[in-house]
C-alpha cells in the first residue's frame, strides 16, 4: 500500500523562544497499534509523549513516518498532540485530519504515514 503523505504546509508552529520543550505525544483509540519515528532513530508508541525540540531553537522542520494497524479489525485512529510545556499547539489525527496524497483508503489494514512540522520564528 501506498505511503499516505500529509500537504507540506498544513502543520506549522511559531516559536516565541521560550525555555520550554515542545513535545508530541502519541494517542491510538479503538485497538489501533501504532509507532512513529522522527530524528536520529527516536520512536514512539502509543501512549508515549517524547521531546522534538527546544522553543528556543532555530527555524525549521521536522519529518514523523508513522505506521499503524487495528489488529481487532476495527477503525484505525491515531491523535498526535504537540504541546509547548503544557500548552497544546494542536492535534493531529490520522487519518480524520489527512488531507494529503494518495487519497486515504479506508480498506488499507496497515497504513502507514507521513507528516512534516514546521517551526518558524515569531
Amino acid at each position: 500500500m501506498p505511503i499516505y503523505t500529509e500537504k507540506d504546509d498544513k502543520l506549522n508552529v511559531k516559536l516565541t523562544g521560550t525555555e520550554n520543550d515542545i513535545t508530541i505525544r502519541l494517542d491510538c483509540y479503538y485497538g489501533t497499534k501504532a509507532s512513529l519515528a522522527f530524528g536520529d532513530n527516536q520512536l514512539l508508541n502509543c501512549g508515549d509523549t517524547l521531546k522534538i525540540r527546544s522553543d528556543a531553537g532555530a527555524s525549521g522542520r521536522i519529518t514523523f513516518s508513522g505506521s499503524c494497524s487495528n489488529p481487532q479489525g476495527g477503525t484505525i485512529k491515531v491523535t498526535h498532540t504537540v504541546l509547548r510545556g503544557e500548552e497544546v499547539l494542536f492535534t493531529y489525527t490520522f487519518p480524520n485530519d489527512y488531507t494529503g496524497t494518495p487519497p486515504y483508503s479506508a480498506t488499507d489494514k496497515t497504513p502507514s504515514y507521513e507528516f512534516r512540522i514546521n517551526f518558524t520564528q515569531s
